[in-house]
Parts: structure tokens; C-alpha cells; sequence
């Protein structure tokens, strides 16, 4: 088991899980705090021992959604630093925006962060966050940073912790879009159709059904106003560039991932199917359910 597991302890500031958390990860000492938006005020005022290592250099996660200029709703992030944290956040002018819903502050319990290890990770969770393509990065700039080699040697340890403990307080912002080496073969499908000359490749995994780079897209519109629209959006973005996808990009739902691909108005259960081009998803959803009712079945009788 690894010391991710081993070392992590979790305090309920408020008594329960819907309500502020403060996290401790093992031996780099690093902390987190969880904080919705309308608790974050009280919780920079608050200078007893709980909410003590907010006045410690670190870094923060402003997090939230917004309606692009397609009308799709997007997850966003923006990463930023601070000498103090907690003066930091009490004059930063993006917490006035009604698109921020939660704040991520990270820090570590004996403040011995130093401004060039707290400028890289800044810079990196920077980078990591934009090569992921989860969340719209909001930052204006590229942050810029200025740290010597045993600085980055530091800090590199303290961004595993953070990129773990953001997945674990519920935003996968750091984590890779799975690829085919990355899954099994049972959750690896394809879409074609030789007479639009479409070719696609979609990974499952539990965040939803991700389009391969290289993907090759219908010249057919979708049907369906929200399918258009997020066509159009992933055009202005160039992740669909001549009706090929330049990157890997996640969907929620099959049938969005069938509509944006074919054009029309498709179920993606009926579409996607694995490479013996006869079993599709809804026929191994079906037996994936059956077999989860045959274990219930079991476990209660």
C-alpha cells in the first residue's frame, strides 16, 4: 500500500463532509483546505489553531463553472500564490466573480515553503491543469517563476501531493484523459462509418467516454441544438481541426460523444461497440448489470 493511503488525515472543520475540510498528507507535511465560497470570508477572519497555516506561504485553487460563449457549461480553475495566503485571498478581486463556488488553499504545516519552490508549483500545476484539458485554465498569463535546482527537487514532491489530494477532495483538475494503454479491452470502443469516412476511438473509464487524438469527424451537423453547439466550441478551441480531434477530450455521455462524431442524432449505445464490431455499449452495460443484480442477489440472500 502506498503512503498516499497510509499518511492521509482528514479533519471535518464543520462537523461534516458537505462542510469545510482541512487534509494532512504524510511526510512532506502538506496541507489542504477545502473552503466553499460563502464560508470564505469567516474562514480568513478565523485565526484560532484550526485555520492557523493560512497565514503561511502557498498556493490556492479557485474553482468554479461558467457559460462559454457557445453556451456550454464549463469547469473552471485558477491557480494563483501567495506570500500569505490568507491576505491573499481577503483582497483577491476574482472572489467577487459569481463563477467561483469552492477555493482549494495548499500549504505546508511548518511554513517552510520558499518563494521560488511556492513560484514552481504554482507554474506547473499551471501546466498540468492546461495539458490535462479537464477544466478552462482562467489564469490571464502563464505564471512565471524563478526557483534553483533543490527548490524544484522540493516542490516536485509537494505537487504529487496536491494533484492526489485534489482528486480526493473531488476535482480530477490534474489527472491524465485515459488512453487505450490505460484501460482494459472491454472498455476501449470504436465508431465507424465508412460512407462519411469516419474512424474514432473512445476510451470508458468512471469519468465518462473520452474521443482519442485522431479521431476523424462526420462533415454531417448534429441534429441537436447542445450537440451543434459543442461541436462548434471544440472548433474555436481547435481540438477539432479539418473534422480531426488534435486531442484527447472527455464526455459525459455516450450519445454525446456519437452525435459530435457522426453528425445527426445517434444513441450512443447503439454506436459504440467494441473492436469484434458486433457487441455494443448498451449490450455490455446490460450484462454488467446483470452480473452486479446476480451479486446483490447473493450478498442479500
Amino acid at each position: 500500500m502506498s503512503s498516499f493511503f497510509e499518511f492521509i488525515i482528514v479533519e471535518l472543520l464543520d462537523g461534516v463532509a458537505e462542510g469545510r475540510i482541512k487534509y494532512y498528507h504524510g511526510p512532506n507535511k502538506c496541507v489542504a483546505y477545502k473552503i466553499q465560497i460563502d464560508k470564505l470570508k469567516d474562514t480568513l477572519l478565523d485565526k484560532t489553531k484550526a485555520f492557523v497555516e493560512l497565514s503561511n506561504l502557498g498556493v490556492y485553487l479557485l474553482i468554479g463553472s461558467k457559460e462559454n460563449e457557445m453556451g456550454i457549461i464549463e469547469n473552471t480553475v485558477y491557480v494563483g500564490k501567495s506570500n500569505d495566503v490568507r491576505q491573499r485571498y481577503l483582497n483577491h478581486s476574482r472572489l467577487k466573480s459569481d463563477d467561483i463556488q469552492e477555493c482549494i488553499i495548499f500549504t505546508v504545516s511548518d511554513n517552510s515553503l520558499t518563494e521560488g519552490e511556492t513560484s514552481f508549483i504554482e507554474h506547473e500545476l499551471y501546466a498540468i491543469a492546461k495539458k490535462c484539458n479537464r477544466y478552462t485554465v482562467t489564469n490571464g498569463n502563464e505564471p512565471s517563476y524563478k526557483a534553483q535546482d533543490y527548490e524544484k527537487q522540493i516542490a516536485n514532491n509537494i505537487i504529487g501531493d496536491i494533484c492526489r489530494l485534489t482528486s480526493t477532495l473531488g476535482h480530477n483538475i490534474f489527472e491524465v484523459l485515459p488512453t487505450k494503454k490505460s484501460v482494459t479491452i472491454d472498455n476501449i470502443f470504436y465508431i465507424k462509418s465508412e460512407l462519411d469516412n469516419v474512424e474514432a476511438i473512445v476510451v470508458r473509464n468512471l469519468d465518462g467516454y473520452t474521443i482519442q487524438k485522431g479521431a476523424i469527424v462526420s462533415r454531417k451537423e448534429p441534429i441537436l441544438e447542445v450537440n451543434k453547439k459543442r461541436r462548434e466550441d471544440l472548433i474555436e478551441k481547435k481540438i477539432i481541426e479539418n473534422y480531426i480531434f488534435t486531442k484527447e477530450y472527455l464526455f459525459k455521455y455516450p450519445s454525446s460523444v456519437a452525435n459530435v462524431i457522426l453528425g445527426g442524432n445517434w444513441s450512443g449505445n447503439e454506436v459504440l461497440k467494441l473492436k469484434d464490431g458486433k457487441t455494443t455499449l448498451g449490450m455490455l452495460r446490460a450484462k454488467e448489470l446483470d452480473i452486479q443484480l446476480w451479486v446483490l442477489n447473493k450478498i442479500g440472500g
